[in-house]
């Protein structure tokens, strides 16, 4: 049985006449003055509610406890029931409590006035009454649901109650305050969060511009992403401010809800949420994750998939120095990573051909995490970044990051990622601070050539010398290994040689023959690993057997896609994959005799030696008590421990 505890308390005993003010008294002793009158009229004798709880009852209906102690006051006449329900300031009902043995409860059945079915958003207060009726004390209880328990367990997974005043407003960048429940499963039970603003989120295509990609962009999607922010409300509300999700993590202030509308083939729920642990696996720094059915004003609303905020609470998790700086690449074209010069927009060069065409201000191309809308971000690190990057020079980088990183998004080809979706960061700890590529927003990965119904170019006749063709999973342009370097850009255009979204780091990693190297072994240690041993595939046989029943229904909602379809669309693209990789590109990319770990890593790491790895706690043992560093359970799967390297920072 849930029971919810109390949360604040308003005590009373009777109207207190308002002190005079003496003439010649400031303004600090007229306020100690009334603190004075104040105590002194209340400490004698106050009625005291405790004890106050909620719980469902076996009809569906809610059951209030309190207990009341006078303290030498009068006793009460009444205590009673007030509530309402929804989320607004409405209709509220009193329901008189009985005592027995000191306990004092009142039912709240269904059918009673102004009582709402399951799913609906339950408020009440406990007062109590003294003599003609006056209130001498009152507790207001913590916001629950009704039949909370029943509509939890009719999932596999948790469910995340949003109650919202104006649904079609939370659609919009508008932030509309809502009331949010959430039962993180880490035995605190279901706790409420009763001060947030949600809005859209996602990119939104330029008004007057062409889509030239024929996709709509994420705030266009029917099913939208949300940002919850949660703010910091009374200080005696232990849930303010701080959204408890995962069991162990620290609370969040703020995080995303991924709709998983549209994918890079057809819809199958899961590109975004495999990805992402996909790269966990190999030690690559990335947001943790986690599916939660969403019930909005009670009624079912969608699939979503919680996703974290990459920001210093992200970095504190993983050991990273949270004050470090970090720069999310923001922009489309811009953000790979291009040489800079002396313009006012110095990232722009050397076309300087601002989006939208004839806009005169220079657009966001990096922004920094942490400096707010308006503050000046640190650009001169990432200027001279790039500025190294250009001549080669890759020392400033933690090379194992990169490599790995460059490898899991080869594998799993994710289209959209030469230019943004990364954050870059620097850790300030050391005396040589090193940089390293977190990867962000997903979605794109284990592309295929058409979104919708994930039917191959060949089939539809169109040829990859024609352009712009974006078959992802059929042209070299796109499928290669080599891709985002300078020759194997992420865009094409008519109008131009397309050579303006690569990314440089990338290049430049594939110009240096020893680097080039380092990232072919990584590469084909992650291809025999994990896609090739049947891991991937293990992943989505288990996501999918905790998602099926949800998927269902919110495709009958929102008809996203069907998962059957999709799962199916998703398993054709790892064998596809799988057999360019190993045959196509195989010769490319070498048998990967040599592990990566042996020896000294390719390039100067300042005397630091690569070693092997230790084993990830989690593999080849019973799921339930094995997990990754995301909180999920790992499918089984015949895998050994995960390939990312660590250097030796101290001694073994």
């Amino acid at each position: 049985m849930t029971v919810q505890h109390f949360h604040r308390e308003h005590v009373f005993d009777g109207p207190t006449p308002a002190p005079s003010q003496p003439r010649g008294y400031t303004a600090a002793m007229r306020r100690r003055l009334m603190m004075l009158l104040l105590l002194s009229a209340c400490a004698c004798s106050a009625t005291r509610i405790y004890d106050v709880s909620s719980s469902e009852t076996a009809s569906g209906g809610m059951l209030v406890h309190a207990r009341v102690d006078d303290q030498g006051a009068t006793p009460s006449a009444q205590l009673v029931l007030r509530y309402r329900i929804g989320l607004d300031n409405g209709t509220k009902t009193n329901l008189a409590l009985s005592e027995s043995r000191g306990l004092w409860s009142a039912t709240v059945r269904p059918g009673s006035p102004s009582f709402v079915t399951a799913g609906s958003l339950f408020r009440y207060s406990v007062l109590a009454l003294g003599a003609g009726g006056a209130e001498v004390a009152r507790v207001e209880g913590p916001p629950t649901v009704v039949s909370a328990q029943k509509l939890q367990s009719q999932s596999k997974l948790p469910t995340l109650f949003w109650y919202v005043g104006d649904p079609q407003q939370a659609r919009s960048d508008t932030p509309t305050p809502s009331l949010v429940l959430f039962d993180a499963h880490d035995g605190g039970g279901l706790r409420w969060y009763g001060n947030v603003s949600v809005h859209r989120s996602g990119s939104e295509r330029h008004t007057g511009l062409s889509n030239m990609w024929d996709k709509r962009k994420s705030k266009d999607w029917p099913k939208s992403n949300f940002k919850f922010s949660f703010h910091k409300t009374a200080p005696d509300n232990p849930a303010s401010g701080a959204f408890v999700w995962m069991p162990g993590w620290p609370g969040a202030k703020a995080i995303t809800l991924h709709s998983m509308f549209m994918e890079s083939g057809p819809t199958s729920y899961m590109r975004k949420a495999l990805a992402l642990r996909f790269m966990d696996a190999l030690g690559v720094p990335a947001s943790g994750s986690r599916y939660v059915r969403v019930m909005q004003n009670g009624a079912f609303y969608g699939l979503y998939l919680l996703v974290e905020e990459v920001d210093a609470q992200f970095l504190a998790r993983r050991g990273m120095d949270p004050n470090g700086r970090l720069f999310k690449a923001a922009h489309w074209k811009y953000s790979g990573l291009r040489v800079p010069d002396n313009s006012e927009c110095p990232f722009t060069a050397p076309d300087h051909d601002y989006w939208p065409r004839g806009k005169a201000q220079c657009p966001v191309i990096f922004s920094e995490v942490g400096v707010p809308n308006g503050g000046t971000p640190h650009l001169g690190d990432l200027q001279a970044l790039a500025q190294s990057v250009a001549a080669g020079d890759l020392s400033r980088f933690d090379m194992s990051n990169v490599v790995t990183e460059m490898a899991v998004q080869t594998v799993m080809l994710h289209q959209d990622r030469c230019v943004k979706n990364r954050f870059y960061y620097e850790d300030l700890s050391s005396g040589s601070p090193k940089w390293t590529v977190i990867p962000f927003d997903l979605k794109d990965s284990f592309a295929t050539d058409n979104r919708g119904d994930g039917r191959s170019c060949a089939a539809e006749g169109k040829p990859c010398s024609h352009q712009p063709t974006y078959c992802i999973l059929s042209c070299e342009a796109f499928n290669s290994p080599l891709f985002c370097d300078a020759a194997h850009p992420q865009d094409t255009f008519p109008e131009s040689d397309g050579r303006s979204t690569y990314n440089h780091l990338v290049d430049a990693v594939l110009k240096n023959p020893a680097w080039r190297a380092a990232y072919f072994l990584k590469l084909r240690y992650v291809m025999d690993t994990y896609l090739s041993s049947g891991w991937l595939q293990a992943q989505v046989a288990h996501i999918r057997e905790l998602i099926t029943d949800e998927a269902r229904a919110d495709h009958a909602k929102w008809h996203a896609g069907d998962i059957d379809a999709g799962v199916a669309a998703l398993l054709e693209q790892m064998r596809v994959r799988r057999g360019q990789l190993y045959g196509t590109y195989g010769a490319m990319i070498g048998a990967g005799r040599v592990r990566p770990y042996g020896g000294r890593t390719p390039g100067a790491l300042e005397g630091k030696e690569a070693i092997a790895p230790t084993p990830m706690s989690g593999w080849d043992v019973d799921e339930e008590s094995s997990s990754s560093s995301d909180g999920w359970p790992w499918a089984e799967a015949e895998a050994p421990a995960p390939g990312a390297w660590r250097t030796i920072t101290k001694p073994l």
